[in-house]
C-alpha cells in the first residue's frame, strides 16, 4: 500500500495506521512528515520542479527520496510523456513550462514506479476539489477526474476542523477589495492556526473558495475582523495584501506569515474566449467614493488615438462615470462579473486607475499599467505583473507618501492641487503628470513582451 500526503498546511494531520510494510509519499508542504519520520519505508517527492516553487520539506528540494538511497530528480522523459498526455486548458509553452509537476503529476510518477502497488490519496483538495487556482493555465477540473479514479481519505473534519482558532472576516463591499483579500484569507488559512469564513457582499467570488469553513457565523465566531489595511500609505508602505493580513493578525493576537501576495479568482470560467483577437482592457470610470481616482476623458481619447493598431474593450459602469469612447468596443453596462473575469483574463494588457480590474489581472497574471498619481504609493498595490505609474514625491501633497484624498469637494481628504481643463473638467494634479504618450509607450513595450 502507497499513502501519498498532501496539502497539510490546513488542517494539519493527524496520525493514520499504516503497515510496516506501507510506502509513505509526502508531497507539498507535507509537515506530517515528521509524524512518520522513523517509519521503516518512506519516500519523499517534492511537489514542484522549480526551486522557487512548492514547499519547504527541511532537505528536500526537487528530489525523488528513497529510504537513504541517493536522491534523484524525476526523469524528464517522464515529464514530457506526460506534456502530451495532459489536457491543458491553453497550449502556451510558459503555461506549459509553469505547470508540468503538479499533484497529478506526481501520483502518475508514483504509479510508474510502483504499478503493482494500491495507491490512496490523504487530504488531496479533501474531496477532490481544486487545492488551488494559483496558475490559470492549469486544468483543475481534468486534475480532479484523473484523481477521483484513487481511493481517498481525510485525516480531519473539514466541517469542524476542532482545536484552531474560529475566525469571520468581513469583507469591505468593493469589488477590488474582495479579489486581494482571497490572498489575505489563504494566509490566514494556511497558518494552520484559524479556521475562517467570510462575511462579503460578493458572495459569488467566495462560492468556489474550498478552504472557508461556512459553518462559522456572527454567532459562533471567536473573531470577527473588518478586512481593512490600517497602516498610512507612506512611501514605505507595505503591500494592501501584506498589511490587511497584518491588521486580521492583530486583532486575534498571533503571528501570521504572509506566503501569498497574489489574488486568487476561485469562480469557474468558460474556457473558451469571448474575443478571438488581441485587445486591451481600459477602465475609465471612477467611484463615487474617490473622484481623485479620475482620468480625464480627453487624456483618454488621447490614448485611441495614439494607437490606431490597438484594438481597446472599454469596460465599466455608468454609475462609476465611465463614458464611451471613440475607437473602442463599448462594453460598459453589458458584462456580468463572469464576463469581466474573463474578459480581463484573455487581455493583452489592462489599464485602469487602482481597481478592481488590476487586482483581477494580477491573480490572471494579466500584465496591467495602473494610473495611481499622487494618491497611493506604488508598493500599496503593486504585482510583478503590473506597471504602477505612481507620482508620489512630485508634488508638496504627496511629498512623503500618498495623499489618500478623495476628492475635490470642500471636507475631509479633499484634493490640494487640482489641474482643470479647458472645459471646466478636474482631476488631480499629479494625474496630469501621467500622459497619455508615457502610458502608451509602456503599453507598447507590454504588447512587444518587454520587461
Amino acid at each position: 500500500m502507497i499513502y501519498v500526503f498532501s496539502n497539510v498546511e490546513y488542517p494539519e494531520e493527524r496520525k493514520i495506521s499504516p503497515a510496516t510494510g506501507d510506502l509513505l509519499v509526502f508531497l507539498n508542504k507535507a509537515t506530517s512528515i515528521f509524524y512518520y519520520k522513523d517509519h521503516a519505508r518512506k519516500m519523499v517527492i517534492h511537489r514542484m520542479k522549480e526551486e522557487s516553487y512548492g514547499s519547504f520539506i527541511p532537505g528536500v528540494r526537487n528530489m525523488v527520496v528513497f529510504g537513504d538511497e541517493k536522491s534523484d530528480r524525476i526523469p524528464p522523459a517522464f515529464i514530457q510523456k506526460l506534456k502530451k498526455e495532459y489536457d491543458w486548458n491553453y497550449p502556451i509553452e510558459e503555461g506549459r513550462s509553469r505547470c508540468a509537476t503538479t499533484g497529478y503529476m506526481a501520483v502518475k510518477y508514483i504509479s510508474s514506479l510502483f504499478p503493482a502497488e494500491k495507491i490512496i490519496l490523504v487530504n488531496f483538495g479533501y474531496e477532490v476539489k481544486r487545492s488551488t487556482y494559483r496558475c490559470p493555465w492549469h486544468n483543475w477540473k481534468f486534475e480532479a477526474e484523473e484523481l477521483a479514479k484513487f481511493q481517498h481519505i481525510y485525516t480531519a473534519d473539514t466541517a469542524d476542523r476542532s482545536g484552531k482558532i474560529k475566525v469571520l472576516v468581513k469583507t469591505l463591499p468593493w469589488l477590488g477589495d474582495n479579489i486581494y483579500t482571497s490572498a489575505v484569507m489563504e494566509n490566514l488559512a494556511a497558518s494552520g492556526k484559524l479556521e475562517v469564513n467570510v462575511l462579503s457582499h460578493c458572495t459569488d467570488l467566495w462560492e468556489n473558495c474550498h478552504f472557508l469553513n461556512k459553518n462559522i457565523t456572527e454567532d459562533n465566531a471567536d473573531y470577527i475582523v473588518d478586512a481593512c489595511n490600517d497602516l498610512p500609505w507612506n512611501t514605505g508602505t507595505p503591500h494592501i495584501i501584506e498589511g490587511t493580513t497584518r491588521h486580521i493578525a492583530d486583532e486575534i493576537n498571533i503571528k501570521i506569515p504572509i506566503r501569498y501576495r497574489d489574488p486568487v479568482i476561485y469562480a469557474d470560467l468558460p474556457e473558451k474566449r469571448k474575443f478571438d483577437f488581441p485587445y486591451v482592457v481600459i477602465n475609465t470610470g471612477w467611484q463615487n467614493s474617490a473622484p481623485a481616482k479620475k482620468y480625464l476623458k480627453k487624456n483618454w481619447e488621447k490614448l485611441v488615438s495614439l494607437c490606431p493598431d490597438v484594438k481597446f474593450i472599454q469596460i465599466g459602469q455608468k454609475a462609476n462615470h465611465a463614458e464611451a469612447l471613440e475607437g473602442c468596443i463599448s462594453l460598459i453596462d453589458k458584462t456580468s462579473r463572469t464576463d469581466l473575469l474573463q474578459i480581463v483574463r484573455d487581455a493583452s494588457c489592462v489599464i485602469s486607475p487602482p481597481s478592481g480590474v488590476t487586482h483581477i489581472a494580477a491573480a490572471f497574471h494579466v500584465p496591467f499599467i495602473s494610473l495611481a498619481g499622487g494618491r497611493e504609493p506604488e508598493s500599496l498595490a503593486h504585482y510583478p505583473c503590473g506597471v504602477t505609474l505612481s507620482t508620489v514625491g512630485t508634488l508638496p501633497c504627496c511629498e512623503k507618501g500618498g495623499c489618500r484624498c478623495k476628492g475635490f469637494e470642500e471636507g475631509e481628504r479633499k484634493c490640494k492641487n487640482i489641474y482643470t481643463d479647458e472645459t471646466g473638467d478636474q482631476m488631480g494634479l499629479c494625474m496630469e503628470k501621467i500622459t497619455p504618450e508615457v502610458i502608451r509607450e509602456f503599453m507598447c513595450k507590454i504588447m512587444r513582451k518587454e520587461k
